[in-house]
């Protein structure tokens, strides 16, 4: 006579929701039991350690969790699960997960304002963190951006006194980080020189036109 399905050994079935995901992610398992009698005593290992990370008892043949994972990583959850009545125990891996590390924004470090002269060199270099690349924006007449170097270059000349706004940005895949800076470029008097020339000789009342 055949047994009826409370008496036959429990078989289970575990099933993550998903396969793959970036951190943190959660992830919901199914457990479905077929057979046995119950109750069930269930120790789930969700990131397969070695230690338990929920322990409970149910009497139905279909229990569902939730898991959140917080680092990267290959894992494979697993259901150690008891039947009380028949005292047989049964063992169910759901498919293996791989989780991949969030991508962390760029940080552009801090540039400040920067002042310079007319006809001098102004010249600095920027730095950034788990940036991709570099680049500036709103670039004053005359001044470069060298992205390989991260290096800006400007000697303004004699009519670019004043006030100057000139973005700076990090880039990598997340995103990027921006700063705005002024740049100030002070007045310089130019130095006038005087050629020289030789002694004239003129009468009194005549006209003398002098160009330097």
């Amino acid at each position: 006579e055949e047994l009826s399905e409370d008496f036959k050994k429990a078989s289970a079935t575990l099933t993550g929701d998903k396969t793959s995901c970036t951190a943190p992610c959660t992830v919901e398992y199914k457990l479905e039991l077929k057979d046995g009698k119950g109750p069930f005593k269930v120790k789930y290992d969700f990131n397969n350690d070695g230690t338990i990370d929920e322990n409970v008892t149910v009497s139905s043949k279909n229990d569902t969790r939730k898991f959140t994972y917080n680092s990267a990583g290959t894992f494979t959850a697993k259901a150690d699960v008891e039947d009380t009545s028949l005292e047989t125990k049964v063992t169910a891996s759901a498919k293996a997960l791989t989780v991949s590390a969030a991508a962390v924004l760029p940080t552009l470090n801090p540039i400040g304002n920067k002042t310079g002269n007319e006809n001098s060199l102004l010249e600095f270099i920027i730095s950034c963190l788990n940036c991709d690349s570099t680049s500036a924006s709103n670039l004053p007449s005359g001044s470069t951006y060298t992205a390989s170097t991260k290096t800006y270059s400007w000697t303004p000349d004699f009519a670019q006194s004043g006030s100057y706004s000139v973005t700076f940005t990090a880039t990598n895949s997340a995103g990027t980080d921006s700063e705005t800076i002024t740049i100030t470029v002070n007045n310089v008097n130019v130095t006038m020189t005087i050629s020289p020339s030789s002694n004239q000789n003129i009468d009194a009342g005549d006209f003398i036109n002098w160009q330097s």
